[in-house]
């Protein structure tokens, strides 16, 4: 019986010390973000699982605590309310609903494996019942197009760069590249006109600095070109530096008017995305002024390793002038 007693014990002990050391890791990591981002090789990659590292904080302390070891089961909890809130948006209300029918929707979308099944993709997309999508990695927007016509029985605009796609159900005129992949078109819903840019971010976090330099063209491009939106797959989370470049600049829908952290990746088609999207890295960011109300993460399709990403942009109404 003694034996069996210190056995026990004796695992009760190390797996204290494992819990203790998983939630000393995620304070080491935090405490590294903080210090140097995504200046070093790779870092990037370990930053971008912030909101997971929450998750498994909350973990550790609720069981450390539950084992009466409180100074650091109070650590992992205060560790995973910082990591699950930072990203996060506010908004209880947000839905999948359209609130008013003036409101434009806007919605991103990395197709990758769905261009075998343009079809089903576009059935899929439309039910979002968006305005403007943007488009990445997109092996046929002609393809797509006539599929999403043929679904929604409405006439498409579109505007095409490489593998980037801009489809609009008003009228649509490109513009020249600011930076390179980026697609930006002008979108003339009634009343106005609309700057809409989809991009796809090169990761490069094996190079910091090839990351920093498209973050910072992008920018600079912002600042003097001022366009209404800027959406696509950034390849970077709340807790890259890509994103705080853009959210400097812009304004983050989800943040602004969704609910909850808004993952988009990893979808279904990656091994790791069948235990769900642990990553938001696909964003709708606009310009600030403008107003969002109301911004959530769709379903991935089949074999999408994405989440479509929607944002409902309310435009002021124009004064009339007197005449």
């Amino acid at each position: 019986m003694a034996g069996l007693q210190a056995s026990f014990l004796k695992r009760t002990g190390i797996i204290n010390v494992i819990l203790m050391a998983v939630v000393v890791c995620i304070a080491c990591w935090l405490a590294a973000w903080a210090l140097l981002g995504d200046s070093v090789a790779y870092l990037g990659f370990i930053n971008a699982g912030g909101l997971m590292y929450g998750f498994v904080a909350l973990a550790a302390g609720l069981v450390l605590l539950f084992r009466r070891r409180w100074i650091i089961g109070v650590l992992g909890l205060a560790l995973a309310i910082f990591l699950l809130a930072y990203p996060s948006g506010t908004n209880i209300a947000a839905s999948e609903d359209r609130l008013l029918p003036s409101d434009i929707r806007i919605m991103s979308a990395s197709l990758r494996g769905l261009n075998q099944d343009m079809a089903g993709t576009a059935a899929h997309l439309a039910q979002y019942d968006a305005d403007i999508i943007g488009l990445q990695e997109v092996y046929d927007a002609n393809a797509f197009k006539t599929a999403l016509e043929n679904t929604t029985q409405k006439t498409w605009y579109m505007a095409v760069q490489g593998k980037l796609t801009i489809l609009a159900a008003f009228p649509v005129t490109i513009n020249a590249a600011p930076v390179q992949s980026i697609l930006s078109a002008q979108i003339a819903i009634p009343g106005r006109t609309l700057t809409v840019w989809t991009l796809r971010a090169p990761k490069a976090y094996q190079k910091p600095l090839v990351n920093r330099q498209f973050f910072s063209a992008l920018a600079k491009e912002i600042d003097v070109l001022e366009p209404d939106a800027v959406i696509g797959d950034f390849n970077a989370s709340p807790w890259n530096h890509g994103y705080a470049t853009m959210d400097a600049k812009m304004v983050n829908a989800q943040k602004a008017g969704g609910f909850g952290a808004g993952s988009s990746f990893p979808g279904p088609a990656r091994n790791s995305g069948l235990l769900g999207a642990f990553a938001r890295i696909d964003h709708v960011f606009v310009r600030q002024g403008r107003r969002i109300v109301n911004a959530f993460t769709g379903t991935a399709y089949k074999t999408s390793d994405h989440h479509p990403v929607v944002a409902d942009l309310r435009l002021a109404k124009q004064a009339v002038s007197a005449e």
